[in-house]
């Protein structure tokens, strides 16, 4: 097993013979994400991908959790808009909170500091939102089909087509010649019990595990520990350089 910083992946590439490298979310999200620590330097991984014309793979999970992380994004991004754009049909209640959402919203940007919204916040602006209507329907369904909807549905094929990522799918396994052997849930499961990991991350580490592909590339710490408790000779790591000085 050897693992490698971001810094050194340029100069890898060009000596390496494979054609094929694995992607997972952290990777893809931080490349598409201005505001993440890492973006400079994974925007940097697959303008090295393209150079030497790699292929890029990745899997179904993969595609949720980027989705997901970039509805977070979107959506705090959203309020905003509806706010500035519907304030004389939003009651004052509501107003206050996205105001006070705005200049949060405004003040993280402006630090260059993570602006997604979590799991609790949506929740929260779901509710007041779902409060009262916009013509006709409740007003969190008018910001999502109105402000969120038109972002988010292209937003995976526009990636596809900027960095070049296809999936290496578990539906074809028993052919393809990239696994070396069928996926199973078995496989993905003891991942979860061996290393504590979720359930998403473990279906992505057993891919890439029963895969011929030697490379995998990711901005996170926690996968990158597992694939290297694996000791695998066959597989290379590619992490952000503050994270290999951290577990190194």
């Amino acid at each position: 097993m050897s693992i490698g910083g971001f810094s050194a992946f340029p100069s890898f590439l060009e000596s390496s013979l494979t054609n094929f490298c694995f992607v997972d979310t952290s990777i893809l999200f931080s490349a598409t994400y201005p505001l993440d620590k890492f973006n400079a330097e994974s925007e940097t991984v697959f303008e090295s991908l393209a150079k030497n014309n790699r292929s890029i793979l990745t899997n179904q999970n993969v595609r949720s959790e980027f989705l997901e992380n970039h509805r977070r994004v979107l959506l705090a991004e959203a309020l905003i808009d509806f706010y500035e754009d519907r304030f004389d049909l939003i009651p004052q209640p509501c107003a206050e909170k996205l105001k006070s959402h705005r200049t949060n919203f405004r003040r993280k940007v402006e630090e260059g500091k993570d602006s997604k919204l979590n799991s609790n916040q949506i929740k929260e602006f779901r509710e007041i939102l779902s409060k009262f209507e916009i013509k006709n329907q409740s007003a969190w369904y008018f910001l999502c089909e109105k402000y969120l909807e038109p972002l988010l549905s292209p937003l995976w094929d526009s990636v596809v087509s900027e960095l070049r990522v296809d999936f290496l799918s578990s539906r074809a396994s028993e052919t393809t010649p990239l696994l070396d052997k069928k996926l199973n849930w078995s496989d993905a499961i003891s991942l979860m019990g061996r290393y504590g990991i979720a359930s998403s991350d473990a279906m992505i580490l057993n891919m890439f595990l029963s895969s011929k592909i030697p490379i995998l590339i990711t901005a996170d710490k926690e996968m990158a520990q597992c694939i290297r408790a694996q000791n695998r000779n066959d597989k290379y790591v590619f992490i952000p350089d503050s994270i290999l000085k951290e577990i190194s």
